[in-house]
């Protein structure tokens, strides 16, 4: 299993990147990796909650970082992450609230005022997701955030990748991703 941060050419990456000042606009959760870049991607888009192949989700993203677990994960224990993810996320539509009040905080208030970003998404609704959102469904990052009041709503994907590998309970996958970088 690894935690994939992506961009695109898309409008709206290019604007995520933009106001955020970082080089990827996305997070997913990517398991069964093993078998050299394949596997299934679990991610939160527009549409809601999905699941996708890995190659489906190459097409239109580059992959810009990855992290993995430095202790092994069996297949049992990715396995059980996979099925509580699918319990706790399938179907859910994506935060239109919580994205809402990024446009507002964090382009308007933020890049463009200069006033400093939240700690907590107050739109954010029950039940819905932004990408980052879906780390929570991974239980160290769900400890690891609520241990240190963390709203993963209110997280940057490239933010998360940093503060996620300084926890030192991961380790980068570099190798795995994309030579192409964000422009």
């Amino acid at each position: 299993m690894k935690l994939i941060f992506a961009t695109s050419d898309l409008a709206g990456s290019k604007l995520i990147r933009w106001t955020l000042g970082e080089d990827c606009s996305h997070m997913a959760v990517c398991f069964d990796d093993r078998a050299n870049g394949s596997g299934i991607v679990f991610e939160s888009i527009a549409g809601g909650a999905k699941l996708l192949w890995f190659g489906e989700f190459k097409k239109h993203r580059r992959v810009i970082h990855a992290l993995s677990f430095k202790d092994t994960l069996t297949l049992e224990e990715e396995e059980a992450i996979y099925q509580g993810m699918l319990a706790r996320y399938s179907g859910q539509s994506y935060d239109w609230a919580a994205m809402a009040f990024w446009v507002w905080h964090g382009l308007i208030l933020w890049r463009i005022f200069g006033k400093s970003l939240p700690k907590k998404n107050a739109w954010a609704k029950s039940g819905y997701n932004l990408c980052t959102g879906l780390a929570a469904g991974v239980p160290w990052v769900d400890a690891w955030a609520k241990k240190y009041s963390i709203d993963l709503e209110m997280v940057g994907p490239q933010q998360l990748y940093r503060a996620l590998l300084a926890s030192g309970h991961f380790q980068d996958e570099q190798p795995w991703c994309d030579a192409q970088r964000a422009s």
